[in-house]
């Protein structure tokens, strides 16, 4: 008995000093590990030329079949949206045809109601007196109310290009009014609709001066700022002269509209190439 507790000690001892020594070894292995490298950083590509890249739709390319894409949407004519599914085809999911249809075309994506305004300048151009404004469809429970409320949730645009002559054409001050009377009709008899601020020629410092006057206009008349649920912007590149494709914005001064040029170099102008 004796021997075998002898025998048996040693075995012990070996055991525990393995146990010892594998975290040590461990250790001076990690230790003498290579660090890794930082990955190489790529340098900036040189000699590109400048290119605007728009998102390639396709009819089916992830072969999922056609979606409501709440990201893409598409301008047309009624008569388009009635014969051509904008869903199936182009995973379409928002669409307007500049009117405000009380029955849409295309249930199966999202219809942007568009309210149209007008003003009567006597041919004036210049923006100062209240020439008050008119709703394409009339503030009223027959008139507007009717389309309201057949289409609760809906999204609707205040107007469409009211900067512009020839468009909506009305000055920022009656703009504001307009804006005011038509956001409250709307709200008032569904809570639930978007309210969106109609989308100007484009954006310069001239547009943004426009703004600025609905802004303040309806701050100063009505005491509180001016709600907005969505706002829209139109991105044409076009000149601002008053001969020109977008015209001086109604209301603002002229000396920030951006003229046309021929030459291309200018960075102040708008150039047709």
């Amino acid at each position: 008995m004796s021997m075998d507790r002898h025998r048996i000690v040693p075995r012990r001892l070996v055991y525990a000093l393995l146990a010892g020594l594998l975290p040590l070894l461990v250790l001076v292995l990690l230790g003498r590990a290579k660090p890794v490298a930082p990955a190489p950083v790529r340098a900036a590509p040189t000699g590109l030329t400048p290119w605007a890249y728009l998102p390639l739709v396709e009819r089916n390319a992830l072969g999922v079949g056609g979606f409501p894409n709440c990201r893409f949407g598409v301008a047309g004519q009624r008569v388009q949206f009635e014969q051509f599914d904008i869903v199936a085809s182009l995973n379409a999911g928002l669409y307007m045809d500049f009117w405000a249809d009380q029955v849409p075309p295309a249930p199966a994506a999202e219809y942007a109601f568009v309210l149209h305004l007008a003003q009567d300048r006597g041919g004036s151009n210049e923006c100062g007196p209240d020439y008050g404004y008119t709703v394409s469809i009339p503030l009223t429970d027959v008139g507007l109310g009717a389309v309201v409320d057949a289409n609760p949730g809906s999204l609707w645009l205040v107007g469409n290009e009211p900067d512009r002559v020839h468009q909506n054409d009305v000055c920022p001050q009656q703009y504001a009014e307009a804006y005011h009377d038509v956001y409250h009709f709307i709200k008032t008899r569904d809570p639930t609709a978007r309210i969106a601020v109609a989308g100007l020629v484009t954006v310069t410092p001239g547009r943004l001066q426009y703004l600025d006057i609905v802004w303040d206009t309806y701050l100063e008349r009505y005491g509180t700022p001016m709600p907005v649920d969505v706002w829209t912007a139109h991105l044409y590149v076009l000149s601002e002269t008053n001969d020109g494709d977008a015209h001086i914005a109604l209301g603002t001064d002229p000396a920030l509209a951006i003229t046309y040029s021929a030459d291309c170099a200018d960075p102040d102008t708008i150039c047709h190439a």
